[in-house]
């Protein structure tokens, strides 16, 4: 199934932990993760412009949609925080 966003959404590709950091730290087996309150995602599909690397949005406006053919993650342009250059 094909989404095309409309009306300034853009289709986002979530990345894994692995695919967002670039070194390896070792910590202890006790050590609990701080939930960061964005997340590096990579854009599928923007109608209007084109991306280089990936980008930083808030993890609360990723909007999850899922259809038959699998999900799919929408945001509104206007939640992009950064670009990531690779």
């Amino acid at each position: 199934m094909k989404v095309e966003p409309k009306n300034g959404w853009i289709l986002v590709e979530l990345l894994d932990e692995a695919q967002e950091q670039d070194s390896v730290v070792l910590l202890p087996e006790d050590y609990k993760k701080v939930e960061r309150p964005y997340k590096i995602v990579r854009v599928i599909n923007d109608p209007e412009f084109k991306y280089e690397g990936n980008v930083v949005v808030p993890i609360h406006v990723i909007r999850e949609i899922d259809l038959s053919g699998g999900k799919f993650y929408l945001i509104e342009r206007n939640h992009i925080m950064a670009g990531v250059g690779q």
